[in-house]
């Protein structure tokens, strides 16, 4: 951009600016109104209000929260508004006064009620926070109007709202959640950016003191961690291609030119249940039940099953060394496989700051046949002392380990000689996961770690930690009521705990089968000595650096990070506010003009190039009862490359394109590839009117017979009427 002003030609520019810690610039508890309050953003720096400033907040959200009366029912309630919940709680454990109202910011009566409100309940307002946003995403080409003003609303509504509500007040602060989108850009975001350079533009000319910021992507939380579209377009610059898949943990499938293929989560205390209620010495650590979940995970994505009566078997898995997640922190969790004999060998590491370590290793296979008869009738026979109904040991635990709420489901163990039988019954929390986490962690712990609780309740007190399996066989989901039947093995000391398992639904049917877990012996100080470490190192490793953080590029800790941890981005909240830089500052995670220049390279053509390097995903697919197989050349042509794109090798002629996972950035994709395997250039709209095989293949056969193709040898046709998909 270039401005001529008074005889003067101005050029646009981004500079980067240091921001050494300061005097902290918050009121100690002091009043602050959070839009967006309850989303990613806005209840991370609400958090850190909390505990830095033991702050009273007023926290706005579209749809705000359940009457506190049902707060400890929410059973089958979004994670959103658990996550929400609980972080409400810890605020107020730490100081804090919290107000959470249900207003739309984009309504400046509900505003006012919210103004009133806070200035009745707190006598004044100190600083507001506009963090309220909708995700874009999707081609210009295919943008629905009321979609995009879906995306404006927030921005552009909301903020003349705070401006109107809040204007006249003495506000020690206003800041504005833009994004860098606006400076740089972005394929398929045309929405979000001119939302929020309306909103940098606010900045500018605010009444006192504003500063719009344009934040670079956070790493769990914000808009890049809600949709999938925005990360695939990051990854597309890396020359990764990736494909989301459906788990609670890992999210994605990534691909790249000269890597295997790996599996990818960013965990965090604040976001995974798994870590938050898994404590060692009071540190969040991953359950190594966690890494057989994953792993089995990313092996029945990366391998589909050869048909019925096959079973997912995991061998030889050894714990290398803890994986702690610090509060405040997160990690990268990477599951990587490698064909291996009759299956894969997997790895399952973290990577942070730069660094990979890894924590577990096994490999993995189908099996077929039949699980082995049941025993639970004679386990029961045997097993007669003991028994009684209780609380679960795991959740009354005080010692090195502590867990949280869903370790819960232990009823009872009895004992007969050299085994054990205990009695599980999931909570609401767990059952409710089931169908997602066949290998439950928290279930599966309670079903095998009992024998470590129980052996140390007679052997003097000491503590057990699993180190590995030496097979793991799942027939099928972990059922909410379970039986879990030990024979203990004979170790030749206290050393080491050994023992085979089978664990059976209500009915007596086996469900997971395991040989040869062992749990070791361990030194409690030395165990806290080594996660204390890991945490504090990943601690360093995911705060500002205190000498180089700046505008631009405040973040880029070690060149390998690519985006903003929370515990960065209320760190940078917090120097913003101390150093009074203007009324626009850019925080991102990499250097703002490679990044930008990254941004602009990311086009229609380079997306659909990147058929050309990458391999076509998936395995023999088993086929659904009502699969339609393409009944002549066009069809089985056109189903071919559907597959392609989608990651799966065969496609039914009759499925929906978007049923099938497909969105704006794979549409893409498929275009360009019928322009170059069929020689017809089909709008995009046409996936919209026509989102099957069959459809597609009779609008070409029918674009074919009305216009000839010109001397290139492809067919230009006209666009199709725009039609609502909802």
């Amino acid at each position: 951009p270039v401005a001529l002003r008074a005889g003067r030609r101005w050029l646009r520019g981004y500079t980067r600016v240091p921001l050494p810690p300061q005097a902290d610039p918050l009121r100690r508890h002091g009043v602050y109104v959070i839009t967006g309050g309850l989303g990613g953003i806005g209840l991370t720096l609400a958090e850190d209000l909390a505990g830095r400033a033991q702050a009273r907040l007023v926290l706005l959200g579209r749809s705000g929260l359940p009457p506190r009366e049902e707060w400890d029912t929410l059973d089958g309630a979004p994670d959103r508004v658990r996550r929400a919940v609980a972080a409400v709680r810890r605020m107020e454990r730490a100081g804090a006064e919290v107000v959470v109202l249900a207003a739309d910011a984009a309504d400046p009566g509900a505003l006012r009620r919210a103004r009133t409100e806070a200035l009745d309940r707190f006598g004044r307002i100190d600083g507001v926070v506009h963090a309220a946003g909708v995700p874009g995403g999707g081609m210009a080409e295919v943008k629905e109007r009321a979609a995009a003003e879906a995306v404006l609303a927030p921005k552009l509504a909301g903020t003349l709202a705070v401006r109107e509500v809040f204007g006249d007040l003495p506000l020690d602060f206003v800041m504005l959640c833009s994004s860098v989108t606006a400076v740089a850009g972005g394929f398929g975001q045309v929405d979000y950016c001119g939302a929020n350079a309306f909103m940098d533009a606010c900045a500018h000319a605010w009444p006192g003191r504003a500063v719009s910021v344009n934040w670079g992507a956070w790493l769990e939380v914000g808009m890049a961690a809600e949709v999938a579209a925005p990360a695939a377009f990051r990854a597309l610059q890396r020359g990764d291609r990736v494909t989301r898949i459906d788990h609670p943990v890992l999210g994605h499938r990534h691909e790249s030119a000269g890597r295997r293929p790996w599996y990818a989560a960013t965990l965090s205390p604040s976001t995974h249940w798994l870590l938050d209620e898994h404590r060692v010495a009071g540190v969040p650590v991953m359950p190594g039940t966690g890494y057989l979940e994953t792993a089995r995970a990313a092996f029945e994505a990366a391998v589909p099953s050869p048909g019925p009566g096959h079973a997912i078997e995991l061998r030889d898995v050894a714990f290398v060394a803890p994986l702690p997640v610090a509060d405040g922190a997160a990690a990268e969790l990477r599951v990587l496989l490698t064909p291996a004999g009759d299956g894969m060998d997997f790895e399952v590491v973290s990577v942070t700051g730069g660094e990979a370590t890894q924590h577990a290793r096994g490999s993995a296979a189908w099996v077929a046949g039949e699980p082995p008869p049941s025993d639970l009738a004679g386990a029961r026979q045997r097993c007669v002392y003991g028994g009684e109904d209780g609380p679960s040991p795991f959740a009354s635990a005080s010692g090195l380990v502590t867990f949280g709420p869903r370790w819960n489901s232990l009823r009872s163990v009895s004992q007969g000689g050299d085994e054990r039988l205990a009695r599980l019954e999931a909570g609401p929390d767990v059952a409710a996961d089931l169908d997602r986490l066949p290998l439950h962690p928290a279930l599966l712990d309670e079903a095998t770690a009992f024998i470590s609780v129980a052996s140390s309740s007679v052997s003097g007190g000491h503590s057990y930690l699993p180190l590995g399996y030496g097979r793991v066989t799942v027939h099928a989901p972990l059922p909410a009521r379970l039986w879990s039947h030990a024979r203990h093995r004979d170790t030749g000391g206290g050393e080491v705990l050994a023992a085979d398992l089978t664990l059976y639904d209500d009915a007596g049917e086996p469900v997971v089968t395991i040989a040869d877990f062992v749990l070791r012996r361990i030194d409690k100080d030395a165990v806290t000595r080594t996660v204390g470490e890991g945490a504090r190192r990943q601690a360093e490793d995911t705060a500002v650096d205190e000498e180089s953080a700046a505008a631009g590029q405040a973040l880029d800790v070690d060149g390998a990070k690519r985006g903003i941890s929370p515990a960065e981005g209320a760190e940078a909240f917090r120097r913003l506010l101390a150093a009074n830089l203007g009324p626009q500052v850019v925080v991102n995670a990499t250097d703002l003009a490679e990044y930008v220049a990254g941004v602009r390279e990311l086009t229609q053509d380079t997306v659909a190039g990147e058929l050309d390097a990458a391999a076509a995903a998936g395995g023999a697919d088993e086929l659904p009862d009502d699969h339609v197989a393409p009944r002549n050349e066009l069809e089985s042509t056109l189903a071919g490359l559907w597959g392609e794109v989608l990651g799966a090798r065969r496609v039914s002629v009759e499925q929906d394109f978007f049923d099938l996972g497909g969105n704006s950035l794979v549409a893409v994709q498929l275009i360009a590839l019928i322009r170059k395997k069929v020689g017809v250039r089909l709008p995009m709209r046409s996936l919209f009117q026509v989102p099957t095989v069959a459809g597609m293949a009779a609008l070409v056969e029918e674009l074919r017979g009305k216009q000839q193709a010109p001397a290139t040898g492809t067919t230009t046709i006209s666009r199709l009427p725009r039609t609502e998909r909802r």
